[in-house]
């Protein structure tokens, strides 16, 4: 992946980038395991 061009995603102060392809399939799997911590844990609903 081009690692030159993260320098100008990093400067936004967002965090560490996370690269990613979808043509290449690049990165997916990463961008999906940082993601899915960020959501909020499913509430189970009460049975009637």
């Amino acid at each position: 992946m081009e690692q030159a061009n993260s320098a100008e995603f990093y400067e936004l102060g967002l965090g560490e980038p996370i690269l990613i392809s979808a043509e290449h399939a690049q990165g997916i799997d990463e961008l999906i395991k940082h993601t899915l911590v960020l959501l909020p844990k499913e509430k189970k609903k009460k049975a009637y």
